[in-house]
């Protein structure tokens, strides 16, 4: 009889050692956190005009879900893809009349846009010439982001990259 139950006991030990929903480190180590989420919805929007040139918005979320507060943003490096090939470096930035990030303590969460302009027409990119190929056209554009939130969940920094993410292309013609 004693035998199942110290087998049991073994059991449950191991079990609770093996507790995969605990995010504390009980042996003096660092302490493992989920830290922040960030996520790009909807769709990354690419407006080609022939005069005016290539507009970019990009609306991002971030959710804070534990660690250390977020103290900094910033946006390391942002690019425009075609045909998955690298096409031009973009300066991105949250607009003036938004809102500014102050920080992100855990459980909250703050939505903000990005924008960004090229003096690049359809011309130089080669696009929107047609109407009837516009939906061709949106396949072979792309955004890359890099954003650094620092602290991180568990160290220095956390960098998010969005690698060509897809876009929504919008061609105007205004001229």
């Amino acid at each position: 009889m004693r035998l199942p139950l110290l087998a049991s006991l073994c059991c449950v030990i191991s079990l609770s050692a093996c507790d995969t929903n605990s995010n504390t480190d009980t042996d003096g180590g660092g302490a493992a956190h989920p830290g922040v989420e960030v996520t790009i919805e909807p769709m990354p929007q690419v407006m080609i005009d022939d005069e005016f040139g290539t507009e970019v918005r990009a609306y991002v979320n971030m959710i804070h879900y534990g660690g250390p507060d977020a103290e900094t943003l910033e946006i390391v490096s942002a690019s425009l893809v075609l045909d998955l090939e690298h096409y031009a470096d973009i300066e991105l930035a949250i607009p003036e009349d938004h809102g500014k990030f102050t920080g992100l303590a855990d459980g909250d969460s703050f939505d903000f846009a990005l924008r960004g302009s090229i003096p690049d027409t359809h011309d130089e990119w080669g696009l929107c010439t047609d109407v009837e190929n516009q939906d061709q056209d949106e396949l072979r554009v792309g955004l890359s982001l890099v954003l650094r939130v620092t602290p991180g969940a568990n160290d220095d920094a956390d960098e998010f990259e969005f690698e060509s993410q897809a876009v929504e292309l919008v061609c105007s013609h205004t001229g």
